[in-house]
């Protein structure tokens, strides 16, 4: 062994499974020098978590990492997949913590904030007599999770939150109230959790909160149905508003919302659009300010329901990730359709160079500052779009909900697929009572030659485009599949009222109607 060349082993040994290399520490000392090495754990962690886009924890630079530790990420990457998508996943650590003093107390709100070292989970508990509303941030990563701060909130209806997708921003979230919008930051580490949240910007008046990427923060006008993009660093009006004429209250409303570089995807209740979000004056613009109309748009055959949108992770590409869309339709009845769709919107091969010959950086983080920034070349135009605006239909998962029962979804970067239903009859007794919480690892679909990193041109000229929704039309066939692949829990009443999740640390939170939450780690 000793005569093999160093460079050649550690070719041979990236070939093995993980297991095997570690089996082969065992067997003699020359091998056991070889496997200990820097240089193989980094081929290692390239070729069985990188390559694979394996979910992993936030530690910090690779490049900072020692042999043990990038040997133990290696480890941790690969047995978190295994148990995360296997049958019926077993935590290994499952607390409940958070016992409100009011019994009157619901968790209305439950997401963990994006990067940040994946600790930090954010909740809103409303308590109905009298109507308040608690705003905490929790550290989940101690053996008993601890709150770092918290802030009471009162004054009125209380209108929604919503997190920074960006983890660099200094800006964590901004909560809407009857009066005003406000931006705030976190003192994770302040001695007092009621000091810790600290105001950084304020808009006046009543405005739905879509979202919010880096400097960027996205609100409707409850009047006319404009999106307005705020730039946070100048909030004396609104830097551009997205419109749609063709939209008539109520379709106007908005489901989900995609920022990065010049564009703007955005998901109604019954269309995709897609927008420029670079500024262009417009004679026609109230106040002075730039409007921007869709550059094309898809229409779905049915109203949505519920919609949750997130950008797949993906080696980096100068093209434009996938996106992933788990969806549930409307129906005439008081219910929604007992059916999640999953689907995916491919990027467009043409995008990078848009006939300009010019290939865009992908930004650093979720969401770039682009969008508002007046120097960024234009490449988005109605003959040059990012995506391919017709969803491709992936899966369709079985999820009944009964009358008035409690649902929750939830989607993430590296696939997952996670759903609060009431089908509980396959392990319980038939009950009117009864929560699932189950999920599964999903990928993007598409034409052959997708997930080598080759799109789908999206055409020119064509503005609409409308969809059958029928099995099996397009190019990616649907795959009924009426049961679920993970089934995290289930329980004989209707207690679990939200739920959030954390691929790359292992996580799943749940709130309670009592205003509890549990946390599970695997």
């Amino acid at each position: 062994m000793d005569s093999v060349p160093l460079d050649v082993l550690c070719d041979v040994l990236v070939l093995l499974p993980v297991h095997a290399v570690l089996a082969l520490r065992r067997t003699c000392r020359s091998l056991y020098a070889v496997t200990h090495l820097r240089t193989l754990w980094v081929l290692l962690f390239r070729t069985h978590v990188l390559d694979h886009c394996l979910p992993y924890p936030d530690v910090g630079p690779l490049a900072d990492l020692s042999a043990h530790d990038l040997e133990s990420l290696t480890r941790r990457a690969l047995a978190l997949r295994r148990t995360w998508s296997s049958p019926h996943p077993v935590p290994r650590r499952n607390i409940t913590f958070n016992a409100p003093t009011e019994p009157t107390a619901r968790v209305i709100f439950l997401q963990f904030l994006p990067g940040r070292s994946n600790r930090w989970l954010i909740s809103v508990c409303m308590t109905a007599r009298p109507r308040s509303y608690l705003l905490q941030c929790w550290d989940v990563a101690p053996e008993q999770p601890t709150c770092v701060a918290e802030l009471r909130h009162a004054d009125g209806p209380y209108g929604g939150v919503v997190l920074n997708s960006d983890p660099t921003s200094s800006a964590v979230l901004t909560l809407q109230s009857a009066q005003y919008n406000r931006t705030l930051s976190i003192h994770f580490h302040a001695d007092d959790p009621e000091c810790a949240f600290v105001t950084q910007a304020t808009i006046d008046g009543i405005r739905e909160l879509h979202l919010l990427c880096g400097s960027t923060l996205v609100t409707r006008r409850m009047d006319d149905g404009a999106l307005s993009l705020w730039d946070l660093t100048d909030l004396r009006q609104e830097k551009l508003q997205l419109l749609n004429p063709s939209l008539i209250q109520p379709d106007d409303r908005v489901q989900a919302i995609h920022i990065a570089h010049d564009y703007a995807l955005v998901v109604r209740i019954q269309s995709i659009e897609i927008y420029s979000t670079l500024p262009r004056p417009s004679l026609l613009a109230p106040r002075g300010i730039p409007i921007a109309y869709p550059l094309t748009q898809f229409k779905f055959q049915w109203r949505t329901d519920t919609v949750v949108l997130c950008p797949q992770h993906a080696p980096a590409s100068s093209l434009p990730p996938p996106i992933l869309l788990l969806v549930r339709f409307g129906s005439i009845y008081p219910w929604p359709v007992n059916v999640l769709h999953h689907y995916c919107l491919l990027p467009n091969s043409t995008y990078p160079t848009g006939g300009r010959g010019r290939t865009p950086t992908p930004p650093s983080s979720p969401c770039a500052h682009a969008p508002l920034s007046p120097t960024h070349t234009p490449v988005t135009t109605e003959y040059n779009l990012p995506y391919d605006p017709r969803p491709y239909p992936t899966h369709t998962i079985g999820s009944p909900i009964r009358l008035f029962g409690q649902a929750a979804t939830g989607l993430g970067r590296y696939g997952t697929a996670l759903w609060l239903d009431n089908h509980t009859e396959a392990w319980l007794e038939p009950s009117e009572r009864g929560q699932r919480l189950a999920g599964r690892v999903v990928r993007a679909g598409g034409p052959d030659g997708f997930d080598r990193g080759v799109g789908v041109g999206t055409g020119t000229g064509a503005r609409t485009s409308t969809s059958e929704m029928t099995t099996g039309r397009g190019p990616a066939a649907t795959s009924s599949d009426p049961g679920a692949p993970m089934l995290f829990g289930v329980r004989d009443d209707d207690a679990w009222t939200r739920i959030a999740m954390e691929e790359e640390a292992g996580r799943i939170a749940l709130g309670h109607v009592d205003g509890a939450i549990t946390l599970l780690e695997y």
